[in-house]
């Protein structure tokens, strides 16, 4: 991927709405300003699909939904999107580490 960090879009998915603030922060530091952030996996889902953002960034932590980010990433991959996805850790647990060790890697 070669654009311009001005013109990239972030897809911000985390139930934790002060880190998600926190995000923001940091990358509009670095210039990013098109974050679409959501914390719920009904919503990312949508975000994405009107969207299309050119990073996700995904918190593998339990949503409020039940599901997890790692089931947002598999829902993107199952639509044969190549996009980056980004997870965030916040504890290391043997199950959540399984589920994001086996998903499929982007090369970009």
């Amino acid at each position: 991927m070669s654009l311009p960090v001005k013109s990239l879009s972030i897809l911000l998915l985390t139930p934790d709405e002060s880190f998600q603030h926190l995000l923001k922060i940091l990358l509009r530091e670095i210039g990013i300003t098109r974050v679409l952030p959501n914390n719920n996996f009904e919503e990312a889902v949508s975000a994405y699909n009107q969207g299309h953002p050119d990073i996700c960034i995904v918190d593998t932590s339990e949503l409020s939904s039940g599901e997890c980010g790692v089931a947002f990433a598999n829902s993107i991959r199952e639509k044969n999107s190549q996009v980056p996805i980004i997870f965030l850790v916040d504890s290391f647990k043997d199950e959540c580490y399984e589920k994001v060790k086996s998903f499929d890697q982007s090369s970009i």
